[in-house]
């Protein structure tokens, strides 16, 4: 009887549950992004990631996130490289007039943030369009639904579009916007706009006072 009880338990949802990766966590994590003008509409993303939550989420092998040190993450990034691509290409999408722009990845490294290993992953993203387009950046990494950390922030720098500042897209509000047209279509006017004005009605427009 002990030994069909506790069959019935592991064939439970409850214990598929227990079972299944980290039975969600309290553990938070940012993601950093420094996003700039490439040539002509193109655009440089340079991205920090936590390594092994990253590599956790790319669905690696406990040898690629358990690395240590810098030497051994970084070979773990080389050789895993296709796969961390395909991650965080799927998930951080720069757009340029509602057009998707191709991200090709240009460098790999490993830094701190708080003592803790960054995967700094620069990316160009390649963008077609005629010239004063708008720029969309979208960022959905490390969601909830992957049960490792909860409440994802990445956290943007940005310089573009003659724009210049900085936002923190969440699951609620994932997208950035910046042009000159982005603010004008969105106010029906070109005119100027106070700052304060712009930022109390848009989370994705802040720098409309430049139109």
């Amino acid at each position: 009887m002990a030994l069909a009880g506790l069959l019935t338990l592991l064939s439970s949802p409850v214990g598929v549950s227990l079972a299944g990766p980290a039975a969600a966590h309290d553990a938070t994590s940012d993601v950093y992004a420094a996003v700039t003008p490439a040539a002509e509409s193109d655009v440089t993303a340079v991205l920090d990631l936590e390594y092994d939550l990253l590599m956790k989420s790319a669905w690696l092998r406990a040898e690629a996130y358990e690395a240590t040190g810098r030497a051994d993450q970084l070979a773990q990034l080389d050789e895993h490289e296709r796969a961390v691509d395909g991650y965080v290409t799927d998930r951080f999408v720069v757009t340029y007039d509602g057009e998707p722009c191709i991200p090709s990845l240009d460098t790999a490294d490993v830094v701190e943030r708080g003592e803790r290993a960054y995967a700094s992953l620069t990316y160009t993203f390649a963008c077609d369009g005629e010239p004063e387009g708008v720029h969309e950046v979208s960022s959905d990494l490390f969601p909830d639904v992957e049960s490792f950390v909860h409440s994802t922030e990445t956290i943007v720098r940005y310089e573009l579009d003659e724009e210049e500042g900085s936002a923190v897209l969440t699951a609620a509000s994932p997208t950035l916007t910046t042009g000159r047209t982005a603010c004008s279509s969105r106010w029906g006017s070109s005119s100027c706009w106070a700052a304060s004005t712009c930022c109390s009605a848009s989370t994705t427009c802040c720098s409309c006072w430049r139109c």
